[in-house]
């Protein structure tokens, strides 16, 4: 029953991100040139937003019940964390595991791909199944006390953090789905893949951090490997 419910919870997050990487490539694909089609093509994503923004939030909620009550966790990644938390072998062994595959940049194009794990400075992780959790993690490996960027732990420098990225927010109002990053600390889960890049794009500028100390590994990668192998 385990893999059969951490199967659907890992579908119900694909099926999410990938009706948001289609809004993106319809509104990309409209004749910006035409004030028809780009009417049209506005009443469009404003009517899908709305509709994306429920089903992101329900479909939210389904999993955190489900995950609740199963004790299943969708996110089982492995990797190194703030410092002492985890031991340095971990995250050694990790990192070796994430570079037998190809990394990823931030100038890419993520679209209908899936992430697998990240490094960024002394932090590695493996296994995600959803571009949220990496966003998450992300999140919290640059505001943590050994990021090396410019502000401090989450906590102590939440004033700050909010007031400096805008990706960050002290309430979950306002935003369409709220992922908690910290106590007080909230950003937009109901981003597709390029979304999501773009958010951290904007949050490493934020911190001083370069966007090549971030490397990102796919799934795709990992599948071609093993079938290769």
């Amino acid at each position: 029953m385990e893999r059969i419910v951490r199967e659907i919870l890992t579908d119900l997050e694909r099926t999410r991100e990938n009706l948001l990487a289609l809004s993106d490539e319809i509104w990309l694909d409209i004749d910006h040139n035409s004030n028809e089609a780009v009417e049209a093509g506005s009443a469009f994503k404003v009517a899908y937003n709305d509709k994306m923004a429920a089903f992101g939030q329900v479909a939210s909620e389904i999993s955190e019940l489900v995950q609740a009550y199963t004790t299943v966790r969708i996110e089982e990644e492995e990797g190194e964390g703030d410092g002492a938390d985890v031991c340095e072998e971990l995250r050694v062994r990790v990192i070796q595991a994430l570079d037998l595959e190809t990394p990823h940049g931030l100038s890419e194009n993520f679209t209908y791909k899936r992430p697998y794990g990240f490094v960024l400075r002394d932090r590695a992780v493996k296994d995600l199944v959803a571009w949220k959790h990496l966003y998450r993690l992300v999140c919290q490996t640059v505001v943590s006390p050994d990021s090396g960027g410019k502000r401090g732990h989450v906590q102590e420098a939440r004033p700050a953090w909010i007031g400096g990225f805008s990706g960050f927010s002290s309430t979950p109002e306002g935003l369409r789905v709220p992922m908690v990053i910290a106590e007080g600390v909230y950003v937009e889960a109901n981003l597709s893949a390029n979304g999501v890049r773009d958010a951290i794009k904007r949050l490493l500028k934020s911190a001083d951090i370069g966007e090549s100390e971030l490397r990102i590994y796919l799934r795709e990668d990992r599948d071609a490997a093993r079938e290769v192998g």
